[in-house]
């Protein structure tokens, strides 16, 4: 059995560019800035422990606005991903 670690993971998904479902970009509110530009990205991977309940949901609208299918189909790839390195037991 195979175990994927974060680091790994991140890794796997920077190497097939499926890494942007994990980056809140900001400002997400078409009302907060003018041209809607990004100020910042902030990487789940790397500050998921900081990361407010605010900042995911803001991700969440923001995709369920401006997301297209290969957003969605990053996401399933990575669950796929994770279920696969995952202990039966788990």
């Amino acid at each position: 059995m195979f175990f994927l670690c974060l680091d790994e993971l991140k890794r796997t998904l920077l190497r097939f560019d499926m890494l942007d479902v994990f980056t809140i970009l900001s400002p997400m509110d078409p009302k907060s800035s003018k041209d809607n530009s990004v100020t910042k990205k902030i990487s789940l991977f790397d500050n998921f422990s900081s990361v407010t309940a605010e900042e995911f949901c803001a991700l969440n609208r923001h995709y369920r606005h401006y997301g297209e299918d290969y957003h969605l189909q990053n996401l399933e790839l990575t669950l796929q991903l994770l279920l696969c390195s995952c202990d039966v037991e788990l």
